[in-house]
């Protein structure tokens, strides 16, 4: 299984956390292995955390356009 860095305002509930997310001050917000959910989204954003890691089921590298589908684990 691979970790796909997503920005923030691409994290949508469902997808599953690759790396913890930890704010800023060191905080862990959520850890690896979470499936996300409408207070995860909310905890990152008000801790602003930009950047968060997602986990995918195919190798990045044979995934097309993946930066265009609105929810990269659609497209498995």
């Amino acid at each position: 299984m691979e970790r796909l860095r997503i920005k923030q305002r691409e994290l949508e509930e469902g997808m599953i956390i690759g790396k913890d997310v930890i704010s800023p001050d060191g905080i862990l917000l959520v850890p690896t292995g979470t499936e996300v959910t409408a207070n995860h989204i909310v905890k990152i954003n008000v801790y602003d955390v930009q950047d968060i890691f997602i986990r995918v089921d195919k190798p990045i590298d044979e995934v097309e356009n993946l930066s265009k589908a609105k929810n990269p684990l659609q497209i498995f």
